[in-house]
């Protein structure tokens, strides 16, 4: 097969022209899976990144008896491509990323059989003596007289109920689209579709954009504790013109909400929403006047609507201690006790877990932890909580340094400060998988920042960031899809107008794209938005002068989605 293609670095760079050792690898999915094929080529060609290859003129491709390459490539096929950097066969090289589709070739070998009389064939149950499926006709003779009941006999369409083709259709597995129609699955092999006649051909790129979504009848407010559950965002509390101890659950799949009920719900405040996969917890939090006077807290289940009380806590109530659910617990550290003019910050916290119905605190341990601080970035990571950055005050400037924390060991470990991002406040973080993102937030100046660095915590080392495209923020929106961190809006520098832009950092390929811009959206920060696995939901927010918002807005990046045509 005669293959042409284009190297590049992940910034896009062509390679140098020169020479090269280049593996290409089969594979039967586009992401992981067993080596189905593999052809090592020495010294390829290369021009401004351009190659040219004959896959196949060294290890053969598979191929079934008689029928060469047929039975390999009649279904989708994935190509992957790795450069030899050090030309030794025996180490290894990461792959290039994605890999490249090989669409199907549809075939029909025994199509022939079909025209002609063939001898082997027999057709004269149906054509008769002519036994000739390409000259002849269906004599009479073949075809069984109809009754007297069947042939005056019409159904007029009037009579039929509505829908009923097509619902017959979709019981049978079918759909009412006629040959050559194409249609849109997110699986790769979906079965359905396959047994009712169609083909799938390849990748398909659906484009981006965003929706205003129903409100709910909750009034305009910001702060409130959000958590996405699978098929719902729940929403509840928060601050506006006083604070809330009233929440509403969405449905994006309907474009409805429903009331959360306020029996045994916690006392107003605003306050950071939980999910454990089962309930959305809350625990402490602002509350009304911004002066916390209790740790009390409550979990929710919204398949029953109730709420339960949660123990009272080992540590005082506080605010921005930005707790994160990681190996099945949920950890609060940090944060301030209130209010404002009277302000104590702590470095101090406990884990919450649930045992059967029973929940229950653990404190943690104070040795080799961070010191006291708020609005610090707190990640979840593979049973361990990621905490860096953060400020008591600002004549005292924001940190640039942290520790993370193992759930499973209660202890400490310092994170290392070579090539750590400056010093910063009211940044946020992700997990890759194996890494730790931190991006934006502010400095000791208050000036908002548009650049971040990558931690990775096996090797213990830091590495940076490309270039976001995005002006400057802090306490800006986001969340994380599988391959992507999503980020939109915010604060910009305290006075200037809140930045309406946002951007998709694509974690694996280390690559920016803005978001499109939407009309009649405006800029906001303090919106806990979700990813419900296809969207970017939130609800309210905050702008300046204390302007809250009572709308619901989604996002939808763009999507490959598999093509499959009715044949």
């Amino acid at each position: 097969i005669p293959f042409q293609g284009r190297l590049t670095n992940q910034q896009g760079t062509p390679y140098a022209t020169g020479q090269y050792t280049i593996v290409f690898n089969v594979y039967g999915q586009s992401v992981g899976g067993a080596t189905q094929w593999t052809e090592r080529h020495e010294k390829v060609g290369v021009t401004n990144g351009m190659l040219s290859v004959f896959l196949g003129s060294i290890t053969p491709l598979p191929s079934a008896s008689g029928n060469p390459q047929v039975a390999f490539f009649s279904s989708p096929r994935f190509l992957g491509i790795t450069v030899d950097v050090d030309d030794n066969a025996a180490t290894a090289d990461p792959e290039m990323v994605p890999r490249q589709v090989i669409f199907p070739a549809t075939h029909a070998k025994n199509a022939d059989k079909l025209i002609g009389p063939l001898s082997t064939y027999d057709w004269s149950v149906v054509f008769g003596a002519g036994n000739d499926p390409g000259t002849s006709t269906v004599p009479l003779s073949k075809i069984a007289p109809f009754t007297a009941n069947e042939l005056p006999n019409q159904i007029p369409a009037s009579k039929l109920a509505p829908n009923a083709a097509l619902d017959n259709l979709a019981a049978s597995g079918g759909a009412g689209i006629t040959s050559g129609g194409i249609v849109f699955s997110a699986t790769a092999n979906n079965p359905t579709l396959l047994n009712a006649g169609y083909t799938q051909l390849g990748l398909g790129q659906i484009g981006e954009g965003w929706r205003a979504n129903k409100g709910p009848t909750l009034a305009a407010r910001t702060g409130g504790s959000t958590v996405w559950t699978g098929t719902e965002m729940i929403y509840w509390g928060g601050s506006g013109t006083s604070m809330y101890a009233d929440g509403a659950r969405y449905n994006p799949t309907t474009d409805t909400w429903l009331p959360m009920t306020s029996v045994n719900a916690p006392v107003a405040r605003s306050s950071p929403g939980i999910w454990t996969g089962t309930e959305m917890v809350i625990w402490s939090g602002a509350e009304s006047g911004n002066d916390i006077s209790n740790n009390t807290g409550a979990a929710y289940n919204p398949t029953t609507d109730t709420w339960t009380t949660l123990p009272a806590s080992p540590i005082l109530g506080r605010i921005g201690a930005t707790p994160v659910y990681v190996g099945g617990k949920i950890v609060f550290w940090g944060g301030a006790r209130t209010p404002e003019s009277n302000r104590t910050w702590m470095n101090d916290g406990a884990v919450l877990s649930k045992t059967g119905s029973t929940w229950s605190w653990q404190t943690m341990s104070t040795v080799n932890a961070p010191s006291a601080r708020w609005t610090h970035v707190t990640v979840p990571m593979n049973g361990k909580v990621f905490i860096w950055g953060g400020i008591t005050v600002f004549e005292n400037g924001p940190f640039n340094n942290g520790a993370i924390y193992d759930v499973a060991t209660n202890t400490w470990t310092s994170i290392n400060t070579t090539g750590a991002p400056s010093a910063r406040t009211e940044a946020s973080g992700m997990w890759t998988g194996t890494e730790v993102v931190v991006w934006g937030g502010r400095n000791a100046a208050a000036e908002a920042l548009k650049d971040g660095a990558i931690y990775n915590p096996t090797t213990q080392t830091w590495r940076s960031m490309a270039t976001s495209p995005l002006s400057t923020r802090w306490a800006y929106n986001s969340a994380v899809t599988d391959s992507e961190w999503i980020i939109w809006s915010g604060r910009g520098w305290p006075g200037d107008p809140n930045p309406l832009d946002g951007g998709r950092y694509n974690f694996i390929k280390n690559t920016w794209q803005m978001l499109p811009t939407q009309s009649g959206i405006a800029a906001r920060w303090d919106v806990s938005p979700s990813w419900t696995g296809s969207e970017f939901i939130f609800f309210g927010g905050n702008s300046n002068g204390n302007v809250r918002f009572t709308e619901c807005w989604s996002y939808t990046p763009p999507r490959s989605l598999y093509l499959y045509q009715k044949q």
